[in-house]
């Protein structure tokens, strides 16, 4: 539109992740069940019901499937979820809800596919980048920011948002293809050591402010 001008516009993705710590250093995970996780704060808007929601529909499909939420609410935001609500998750037999913790490593290194079914207005998500440098396969939404991580096909899957159903078929395909999760695991790596490793995004913040 002829308001800015290009040659003064530069696009530094995201704060980065430390690709050394953030690595599977070695873990092996148990081929049997395929473990599904998402992690942040718990709000509604990071869809967190839309996940729940899709884990009965897989776990009614293949019972070799484990389901986990990881994050506390946030009393600060009208869109939080109450601790009744995350506590009675733990009611049903497929899923598990954990509170948080600042070993989100941890909980990445024992998961199979990380799932951020958000419709909140994210930048770049940064538990997405750090499941993918733990070497997991992705699903997302087709949602601005989630896209610039996950590329549909490669390092794993885009829905739409808030549609339970196409989330709860991703899921579920990914939990009868071992050797996919496993492909998508591998290109997530290779994504973010190309793009999102934190000395890249530090080099090019201070090249272009020439400190």
């Amino acid at each position: 539109r002829g308001i800015l001008n290009i040659n003064q516009c530069h696009l530094i993705k995201s704060s980065g992740v430390d690709v050394n710590k953030f690595s599977k250093n070695g873990y092996v995970k148990d081929n049997k069940v395929v473990k599904f996780g998402i992690m942040g704060r718990m709000i509604w808007s990071k869809g967190i019901l839309d996940f729940f929601e899709a884990s009965k529909i897989v776990y009614s499909k293949n019972e070799n499937t484990q389901f986990y939420i990881l994050g506390s609410p946030d009393p600060h935001s009208p869109d939080s979820i109450s601790y009744d609500w995350l506590k009675n998750i733990n009611n049903e037999k497929h899923i598990l809800w954990l509170e948080h913790t600042d070993n989100v490593k941890q909980f990445l290194s024992e998961i199979d596919v990380f799932v951020l079914p958000t419709y909140y207005p994210e930048g770049l998500p940064k538990s997405l980048i750090e499941a993918g440098a733990m070497e997991l396969a992705l699903i997302t939404t087709n949602t601005s920011g989630c896209k610039e991580i996950v590329q549909d096909g490669y390092n794993g899957r885009l829905v739409n948002v808030k549609d339970q159903i196409e989330l709860a078929q991703r899921m579920y395909e990914l939990s009868m293809d071992r050797p996919k999760i496993k492909q998508y695991g591998e290109n997530s790596r290779k994504l973010v050591e190309s793009e999102y490793d934190v000395k890249i995004v530090n080099n090019k913040t201070i090249d272009l402010y020439k400190l």
